[in-house]
């Protein structure tokens, strides 16, 4: 589990280096602001590579529904 402080996890910090250290290759997403935070995490995670998995009743925002589109 990460707690993250910016709207994106995929910055140059030393988490990314854990996550390939662990091999970590599947992800399951949660957060509060659905539509920013969640959504630019998920994509930058899918052009990745990443299997990403965004927890139902996880997320949460003020402006409507989110807008995940399908990995093809």
């Amino acid at each position: 589990m990460y707690n993250k402080y910016n709207h994106i996890l995929f910055r140059p910090t030393g988490r990314i280096g854990e996550i390939h250290l662990f091999g970590i290759r599947k992800m399951n997403i949660t957060g509060s602001a659905t539509d920013f935070c969640v959504e630019s995490t998920v994509q930058s995670a899918r052009s990745k590579d990443y299997q990403v998995t965004v927890v139902k009743d996880g997320h949460t925002t003020m402006s409507g529904a989110p807008t995940f589109p399908p990995k093809h």
